[in-house]
């Protein structure tokens, strides 16, 4: 996302992003995951498990690891948590965290799960709406 959005601050990108654009300017307050910690990117630069750090630092609420193993899972894992220990990584920014996968999981699990997909009647009685057009349009701004 940084090539996509430059940051203010290029020491810290991932802040100017999550917290900066998406937190305050669009007031967005789901879940925010990171990139994979793994890409060359963020790996050339960083460990996996500093990058942890500083992606839950920067406002991310999880942080994918897409290769690596469990070791290196561990290791992220252990580094968070002695961030938090050390007073580097505020414990408040992990229960806000936190905060924001609870809602998250209320709101999806509150949802009934249909039973089967809506049938192509349903489908082509829904598109083209009123209503249709207005969420495309909603959606296409942010894209």
């Amino acid at each position: 996302m940084t090539a996509l959005v430059p940051p203010d601050d290029e020491t810290q990108p991932a802040a100017a992003v999550v917290t900066g654009l998406l937190r305050d300017e669009l007031h967005f307050d789901g879940v925010i995951l990171s990139d994979d910690l793994d890409m060359k990117a963020i790996s050339s630069r960083h460990t996996v498990p500093a990058a942890a750090v500083l992606a839950v630092e920067a406002g991310c609420d999880g942080i994918l690891i897409c290769s690596g193993g469990h070791d290196v899972h561990a290791q992220a894992l252990e580094a968070l948590i002695y961030a938090v220990e050390q007073g580097r990584l505020a414990s408040s920014r992990v229960e806000e965290a936190l905060k924001h996968h609870l809602r998250a999981k209320e709101r999806f699990l509150a949802l009934p799960v249909p039973s089967r997909p809506p049938r192509a009647k349903a489908l082509r009685q829904a598109l083209g709406t009123d209503e249709h057009r207005a969420i495309a349009g909603q959606m296409a701004r942010f894209m």
